[in-house]
C-alpha cells in the first residue's frame, strides 16, 4: 500500500482512497440506528479522535487545519486511533434531520459498544470537544 492511502473495503477487495498521510483502513459501523463512517490506523489503546462541528474526519479534510488527519501518524505510533464522522458530518448520513450533543454523545457510546472499545481514550475538537465532555459525564 502506498503512502498517503486509505483502504476502503468493498465485498472481499480494497480500494485505494489518497487523501491521508499514513495508510488508513475505511470502515463502516452500525451504531445507535445508523451506520457510521471511519478511519482507522495503528495499534494499542483506542483514541476516538471528534471533528468539529462543520467538518468531517473524512480525505477531504485531511490537508485542513481543522481536521485530525495531519496528527495521524504521531498518534498511530502509540494508540488504536479511530476518526469517526459524526452523525450528520461526512459519510455519516442523519436520517432523523436531529443534531444535539446529547444525541452525539449518545452515538459515541453506541460506537464504542458496537467496536467492543474497552475504555477508549477519547479526544475532540471544537464540537468534538463538547461530545467527549458529555460522555465523560
Amino acid at each position: 500500500m502506498a503512502h498517503g492511502l486509505a483502504l476502503q473495503e468493498k465485498g472481499r477487495g480494497q480500494m485505494a482512497i489518497s487523501g491521508y498521510p499514513i495508510p488508513v483502513t475505511e470502515r463502516m459501523v452500525n451504531a445507535n440506528g445508523i451506520d457510521f463512517w471511519y478511519v482507522e490506523a495503528g495499534a494499542g489503546v483506542p483514541l476516538l479522535l471528534l471533528h468539529g462541528g462543520t467538518v468531517s474526519n473524512g480525505p477531504l479534510w485531511s490537508g485542513h487545519k481543522f481536521g485530525w488527519a495531519a496528527h495521524l501518524a504521531r498518534f498511530a505510533q502509540h494508540f488504536h486511533v479511530i476518526a469517526l464522522d459524526t452523525r450528520g458530518h461526512g459519510r455519516t448520513r442523519n436520517p432523523s434531520g436531529t443534531l444535539s450533543y446529547r444525541l452525539y454523545a449518545e452515538d459515541l457510546l453506541a460506537v464504542i459498544e458496537a467496536l467492543e472499545l474497552d475504555r477508549p481514550l477519547v479526544a475532540g475538537f471544537s464540537d468534538g470537544g463538547t461530545t467527549a465532555t458529555m460522555l465523560g459525564m
